[in-house]
């Protein structure tokens, strides 16, 4: 089944995520960009609605088990799920790959021939490199990733809107297309989440 766009690529690839509504984590942009590229060394035919429910499954499976995130990327509740910020912009075709990590973009991508909004990866330019990335977040990306691999579109958004972070987000949306996820909802200690917020910001 076709897997429709959401707000990634196409004519919306300027479009921008709204100011943070909570404190938030500092996203560690090298471990994003090597997550994406182990993804893509381990899979075949992933598109960006793939990579994104990836990690975000990835994401939360080893905060509740190892008590971090793996991307420490800030999350929205959009219409088909949860969306990680900057996953979500550096993967769209016009990133500024070398202004932001002095590097072409890493990876080779062309419309989805489903849905022509979306990014199909077809490729990449180099291997991930595994030394930004540990043993256990090798292991739950790849983990995570085998399990969207197996599902349809509808079978993802049902996976990830049954997650109750994402419902309490979207409910409290309002009038706006997306809404803040709150990162104690995923099954963690709010204490926990605060120390992680410190230190991922004041982390040298």
């Amino acid at each position: 089944m076709p897997r429709p766009g959401f707000g990634m690529g196409g004519t919306n690839h300027r479009k921008k995520m709204p100011r943070s509504e909570f404190p938030i984590f500092k996203v560690d942009k090298k471990k994003v960009v090597e997550s994406i590229l182990f993804l893509l060394d381990n899979f075949v035919g992933f598109s960006q609605y793939d990579i994104v429910k990836t990690i975000f499954l990835a994401d939360k499976s080893h905060l509740t088990k190892y008590g971090r995130p793996i991307t420490f990327d800030t999350y929205y509740a959009m219409e088909h799920g949860p969306v990680p910020t900057f996953t979500y912009d550096v993967l769209k075709p016009l990133f500024d790959f070398q202004r932001e990590f002095g590097e072409e973009r890493p990876w080779i991508s062309v419309p989805d021939a489903r849905n022509s909004k979306m990014q199909k990866f077809v490729g990449a330019r180099r291997k991930p490199r595994n030394e930004y990335l540990s043993e256990t977040d090798r292991e739950l990306l790849k983990e995570a990733g085998g399990a969207i691999q197996l599902l349809d579109f509808e079978q993802i958004r049902r996976l990830t809107h049954e997650d109750e972070a994402y419902k309490e987000a979207w409910q409290r949306r309002g009038k706006s297309e997306r809404s803040q996820i709150k990162m104690e909802l995923l099954g963690v200690d709010k204490k926990l989440i605060e120390d992680l917020i410190y230190i991922s910001n004041h982390a040298s």
